[in-house]
């Protein structure tokens, strides 16, 4: 890097343009540092004023800043990028770095390509988780930071602590809730170090605790109770009865909702079986090909009792040949 006066230009004061020209691996580039001096007081071979005055000094006090601050610039460009030319650093110089690396626009590049495999590789409920700790995110900067975006290299680890206590304040959320949010989060950030974006990591010193949850468990004496209730109203008892049929079985909802008849047949011991492959039945949530193994179970005395309470209804509730009436948006 050197700089030289512009002297085939000459102002009416009598100075000319202090231009900086940059040189890397052969490629040169000349730009205007926005500072003039006169002819007679620059030192060519040194690029520099002739320090005789205050003002010479002062002047190339500012040139050596501005030298420092290049080779700055070059330095970050050398460690995040395989390529760094001198207008590469000319336009990191002069503000005009044209890289949008935001927390939210990399989030909604990554939230764009899930949503191209959904259905492949990404169900929908992980789609719609994505969706809603973007939405937090940006109703957390907006009230909190009055801002739209954050810059990635901006992002510290008091913005991941005023992010969780703005979810458990304002969002009302648990402790597990808001560690999930987080753990989204952490996913883009990682993301974001994966792609040279950023090199420190906000959450080096954070850690994402989730509490254990006694989820407890009914007794049998308690189902009973459930499955003797007399339910008037049939959307609730049809609620009951796959909720009871999923306690006997061990299957999820979304199993229970994908059973078909074909699915259920008779093994060597005369009992219903649901069908597996090596020993274990395995689930593909939303057709996907992911699959979860499931332990292998015969349908008993409570699996046929479920099974005749919804056949008198399957004809006109089943979809796709479906076992039992079920519908998405039922709730236990």
């Amino acid at each position: 890097m050197f700089f030289y006066l512009r002297k085939n230009r000459v102002a009416k004061d009598g100075t000319c343009a202090i231009m900086i020209r940059v040189t890397l691996s052969g490629d040169m580039l000349a730009f205007n540092s926005k500072l003039s001096a006169k002819p007679e007081q620059w030192d060519t071979d040194k690029g520099r004023m002739k320090a005789t005055t205050a003002a010479g000094r002062e002047l190339n006090l500012a040139l050596d800043e501005m030298q420092t601050s290049l080779f700055n610039h070059y330095r970050e460009l050398d460690r995040r990028e395989s390529v760094v030319t001198a207008e590469k650093v000319r336009n990191a110089f002069l503000g005009f770095d044209d890289r949008k690396d935001t927390l939210l626009t990399l989030f909604n590049r990554y939230l764009a390509n899930a949503q191209k495999l959904e259905g492949i590789s990404k169900s929908k409920a992980t789609i719609q988780k994505y969706e809603r700790c973007y939405r937090r995110l940006f109703d957390f900067m907006k009230k909190v930071y009055r801002i739209s975006d954050i810059p990635l290299k901006d992002m510290k680890y008091e913005f991941i602590v005023d992010f969780e206590s703005y979810l458990r304040r304002e969002c009302g959320c648990c402790n597990n809730t808001a560690a999930k949010f987080v753990q989204t989060l952490r996913m883009i950030v990682i993301y974001a170090k994966n792609n040279g974006l950023i090199f420190a990591d906000p959450f080096i010193n954070y850690k994402i605790k989730l509490e254990a949850v006694d989820r407890g468990f009914l007794t049998m004496e308690e189902l009973n109770i459930i499955a003797d209730k007399e339910i008037t109203i049939k959307r609730m008892a049809q609620v009951r009865d796959v909720f009871l049929f999923s306690c006997f079985t061990g299957l999820a909802y979304i199993d229970v909702f994908n059973l078909r008849k074909e699915h259920i047949k008779e093994g060597p011991d005369g009992k219903l079986w649901y069908p597996s492959e090596g020993g274990v039945a395995h689930r593909r949530r939303q057709d996907l090909q992911r699959l979860r193994r499931l332990l292998r179970f015969p349908l008993g005395c409570a699996a046929r009792l479920a099974e005749g309470k919804f056949s008198h209804r399957a004809q006109l509730h089943c979809e796709r040949s479906q076992s039992f009436p079920l519908s998405r948006r039922l709730r236990f």
